[in-house]
């Protein structure tokens, strides 16, 4: 996506004069959290915008203990996450590539 700017500044041979300016707007990554049907909850998809992935942790917060989540930033998978029952996020790095 392009983000159109106008700027102002002065024109050394004409004055003050207008100046336009197409500059690419940098976007932060699509991630993806995708749950499965088991026994602590329903199949779902929550897609979301973030700077990292950590902002994943913050949208978890009200899943149950135990639940396995897939982390996706685009079409790479991040790795599997999981909270144990003490509150501890945990990372299954074996699915990071």
């Amino acid at each position: 996506m392009l983000n159109r700017c106008l700027q102002l500044g002065r024109d050394n041979q004409k004055g003050f004069g207008k100046s336009f300016s197409t500059q690419k707007v940098p976007t932060m990554p699509q991630y993806l959290l995708e749950f499965d049907d088991d026994d602590l909850g329903q199949r779902k998809r929550l897609e979301f915008t973030a700077e990292n992935p950590a902002a994943a942790l913050s949208l978890l917060k009200d899943e149950g203990a135990f639940r396995h989540v897939k982390l996706w930033e685009g079409d790479r998978l991040l790795g599997n996450v999981m909270r144990d029952g003490q509150g501890v996020w945990h990372l299954d790095e074996t699915s990071l590539g």
